[in-house]
């Protein structure tokens, strides 16, 4: 979360926090996809080397599944040990930084396929990142998701439902 000398923080302030990460990461993915489409489409940038295309269609789905199931490795590996803890805060502070771990890979793997389309126009590298941006979008922080994710005792459960409770250090 973000430190803020202004009190303490809520639930609200977490949760905006993480939407606001998640909705930055996926605008700079959408936006780039889009640009690359329209200079591909315009005609305005055209590259058409097939030796860079090859090399694309071996890297950039090895690239997406390794982020993909490394993202699910990792949070999978680094939930167990979240769940061992028990102040809520430092859960959710650990929880915090794997989602931004797990959105990190995957955005990584949806930018280099997007300039895999930019350098080659070729719709595959499009269609990979679509699926990835798909998963991402599936990936947004929710109240539900948390609690599913850390399986919360229904006391830190009634915390995190409530958007006015102060997250104590």
């Amino acid at each position: 979360m973000i430190p803020s000398s202004s009190g303490p923080k809520t639930v609200r302030a977490y949760f905006m926090t993480q939407t606001i990460v998640h909705l930055g990461l996926f605008s700079g993915q959408f936006l780039f996809a889009v640009l690359a489409y329209y200079l591909n489409s315009t005609g305005a940038i055209s590259f058409d080397n097939q030796e860079l295309n090859q090399m694309f269609l071996v890297i950039v789905p090895l690239v997406a599944i390794g982020a993909i199931l490394g993202g699910l490795f990792l949070s999978k590996k680094q939930l167990e040990s979240i769940k061992q803890k028990e102040n809520l805060h430092e859960k959710l502070m650990a929880y915090q930084t794997v989602l931004i771990v797990k959105y990190g890979l995957l955005e990584g793997a949806s930018i280099l396929a997007i300039v895999g389309y930019l350098f080659t126009a070729n719709t595959i590298f499009m269609a990979i990142a679509a699926v990835i941006i798909l998963l991402f979008i599936m990936n947004r922080p929710t109240v539900i998701k948390t609690i599913t994710d850390l399986e919360l005792s229904q006391t830190e459960r009634e915390t995190v439902e409530n958007p006015n409770a102060v997250l104590e250090e």
